[in-house]
């Protein structure tokens, strides 16, 4: 049953919905109507036009309080996310997006974010710098499948970049790095960590060619059921 819009308040704290048939006002009631909300996970939901009908509730307001959200093949768009971070995204502290079409995207500041994953979601080199400019805090960064390799940038958009619209940002408490399948290789790997600083021990994974075992890699999600 669809949910009504004069629901009353959701005192729920975690939400997780998994191939539920969820439509984009179903989700938007929810997260509108949670307001103590602190974990959401959906897996496999239809969200595209998440956002627009967030911004047609006036009563869908920004909120903190979110401190995890998880939206795994919901086909997702960037201003969906964009919409859904400025209203409950500044106390985020774990976000993970895959398999969603964020090229474009920009985000508020997130200066409580520890851990970042964007998996396979159409991000160029230009997007991805972005977000992370706003995510000064990161320890744990996943970027895989995502096109950011030297030749993935020839349209107008990305030749127009200024030297300084590329540069990777500092993030010096990132331990965890995860870059594979993005079209970059072994040559990238010391401007990258030069660039990003981290910490000094940082794991920094860039070309699954480098090591055979790598050579196959299977994205994790939150669908897997015990």
């Amino acid at each position: 049953a669809r949910l009504e819009p004069r629901a009353p308040v959701l005192r729920w704290r975690a939400m997780r919905f998994h191939q539920c048939r969820l439509q984009p006002p179903d989700a938007a009631e929810l997260f509108a109507r949670a307001e103590a909300l602190e974990s959401a996970d959906f897996y496999g939901e239809a969200l595209a036009g998440l956002g627009e009908e967030l911004r047609a509730r006036p009563y869908a307001r920004a909120r903190e309080g979110l401190r995890s959200l998880e939206l795994t093949d919901c086909g997702l768009v960037s201003g969906d996310v964009a919409t859904l971070l400025q209203l409950r995204g500044a106390s985020l502290e774990t976000l993970r997006i895959q398999a969603s079409r964020l090229r474009g995207l920009r985000v508020p500041r997130m200066p409580k974010l520890r851990r970042l994953a964007l998996v396979d979601c159409g991000l160029t080199r230009a997007d991805a710098v972005q977000v992370l400019a706003q995510c000064p805090g990161l320890e744990e960064l996943e970027l895989c499948g995502n096109a950011f390799g030297d030749d993935c940038g020839s349209d107008d958009e990305e030749d127009s970049l200024s030297e300084l619209e590329r540069r990777w940002p500092h993030l010096p408490a990132l331990k965890r790095a995860d870059l594979r399948a993005c079209g970059l290789g072994a040559e990238h790997e010391d401007n990258l960590r030069n660039s990003l600083v981290g910490q000094p021990d940082m794991q920094l994974l860039v070309s699954v060619e480098t090591s055979p075992a790598l050579r196959h890699i299977v994205f994790d999600d939150s669908s897997d059921e015990e």
